[in-house]
C-alpha cells in the first residue's frame, strides 16, 4: 500500500525549525518504499515567509 502525503506550509515550518515529528515523517518517506511526500510551490512560499 502506498503512502501519498501532502506537506501544507505549517509542516515545512515545522520541519524548518527542526520538529522531530515532520522530521520523522520526512526520513520515513525517504528510506520507506511507496511513501511519498508533495510540497506545493504556495505552500513552499507560505512557509517561507513564516
Amino acid at each position: 500500500m502506498s503512502e501519498h502525503i501532502v506537506l501544507d506550509e505549517t509542516a515545512m515550518a515545522a520541519a524548518g525549525q527542526g520538529n522531530v515529528l515532520a522530521s520523522r515523517l520526512i526520513h520515513r518517506a525517504h528510506t520507506e518504499p511507496d511513501w511519498y511526500l508533495y510540497a506545493p510551490a504556495c505552500a513552499l512560499v507560505e512557509a517561507d515567509r513564516d
